[in-house]
């Protein structure tokens, strides 16, 4: 018989080892998928899955037992992705803007180059709510919970995003 997640929740904050290790069984490939899609790196999104669950373990008492869990966990990859994201984003532009001051030709030809991926076209805030909508499967509200957004906002960025693949794809089409 499956235990509950509250169950293994309960028992991990008693420092039960073996309950935390099967919560981290039951999501870590719902949480590697959410982050692997916002970074499109696995060694990364590797390594922030990791941290997700190291945060959350220790920020158990702060879990609110009323809620699902999937959409707190949800939260932190989240949170953890986006700063990554911030991070890689900026060396990236870094690195644009010294290849930028030698041709801004060739800038553009190694910035379509490194874009290999839809995922990679949209925004941040476009990507999350794709990966957890279209990925993850989760519904408007536990994404709005996740993201600490309205429900509104929610559909609002998956109809933005829905719409720039589309043109992408157009736009792709049309090249061919």
């Amino acid at each position: 018989m499956q235990r509950t997640d509250a169950e293994l929740i309960r028992r991990s904050r008693e420092a039960d080892g073996d309950a935390f290790a099967e919560l981290v069984r039951r999501y870590e490939k719902r949480v590697f998928g959410i982050v692997y899609r916002m970074l499109d790196d696995y060694a990364e999104a590797t390594d922030i899955t990791q941290e997700t669950f190291i945060k959350t373990y220790t920020h158990l008492d702060q879990f609110d037992d009323e809620r699902p869990f999937m959409p707190w966990l949800a939260t932190i990859a989240l949170n953890l992705a986006r700063n990554s994201l911030a991070s890689i984003w900026a060396k990236r532009q870094a690195l644009d803007d010294d290849l930028s001051s030698n041709t801004d030709e060739f800038t553009c030809l190694e910035v379509l180059d490194e874009v290999q991926s839809v995922l990679s076209h949209l925004t941040p805030e476009q990507r999350e709510v794709i990966v957890l909508r279209h990925i993850s499967d989760l519904t408007y509200e536990a994404i709005a919970e996740a993201t600490g957004e309205k429900v509104s906002t929610v559909k609002s960025r998956l109809f933005e995003a829905r719409q720039r693949i589309k043109l992408l794809r157009i736009h792709e089409e049309a090249k061919l």
